[in-house]
């Protein structure tokens, strides 16, 4: 737990808070446009930020987040509906009334996983036949030098706590063997629009921008199986 603590969010997550706040704000419309959810569990809440925003769309959402320090920065609003839970170790919840979950959400956390087979399992195990899991998760290009390299961040440094990253026929494999067939890559309006590099200024001016983007950043999801 320590790894995700004060010193990483100080210097890794608090920096681009603003900017994650944006895109959670955007993905929160957009799933309640486009899914219409009953009950949504976002694993690996981080702040809250996603969990805040769907609470004001009037969604019953929850959130669990291996860190106490990330979700003492949650609104109070929020906070009550937030739990610090070890999802490696601890089986995660079922939804209110012992139902299961309309939608998970799971992202930026796979890479981090030492045992993401047993994460996967419990998902699959609390998701509702035809449920919905967005996962986010970057590529293996995306988690390399050379990607910082050709956006400008050329004393940027890779996160040493990604000790899980693979493309997408590596997830869509993994999530195929605990009954959740993949859907492919998942759009989500206005995530490319707001990233501040210059591959994210020249794709917003290219068609098929914004699909190359998500493909990229390794945006996509899957359908519990009936």
């Amino acid at each position: 737990m320590k790894d995700f603590e004060k010193e990483y969010y100080d210097t890794i997550m608090l920096p681009a808070a603003k900017q994650k706040e944006i895109q959670f704000k955007n993905k929160a419309h957009h799933l309640v446009k486009n899914f219409q959810p009953s009950n949504v569990l976002d694993v690996g809440c981080g702040m809250g930020f996603f969990v805040k925003y769907l609470r004001y769309l009037n969604v019953n959402v929850y959130g669990i987040d291996i860190s106490k320090y990330a979700i003492s920065f949650a609104d109070d609003s929020v906070r009550k509906y937030l739990t610090v839970l070890d999802m490696e170790t601890t089986q995660l919840p079922l939804a209110p009334g012992n139902n299961k979950w309309d939608v998970i959400t799971i992202f930026d956390v796979l890479e981090h996983l030492q045992k993401p087979n047993d994460v996967i399992a419990n998902i699959s195990a609390i998701l509702k036949p035809g449920g919905v899991v967005f996962v986010y998760t970057p590529t293996t290009f995306v988690n390399s030098k050379l990607y910082l390299t050709l956006i400008g961040n050329f004393k940027g440094k890779l996160d040493p706590t990604h000790i899980n990253v693979h493309n997408q026929r590596y997830w869509a494999r993994l999530f195929s063997q605990y009954g959740m067939a993949y859907k492919g890559t998942y759009v989500w309006d206005g995530d490319y629009k707001i990233s501040p590099t210059w591959t994210g200024r020249l794709l917003r001016l290219i068609p098929f921008g914004q699909f190359i983007y998500a493909y990229m950043q390794g945006s996509f999801y899957f359908q519990k199986m009936e």
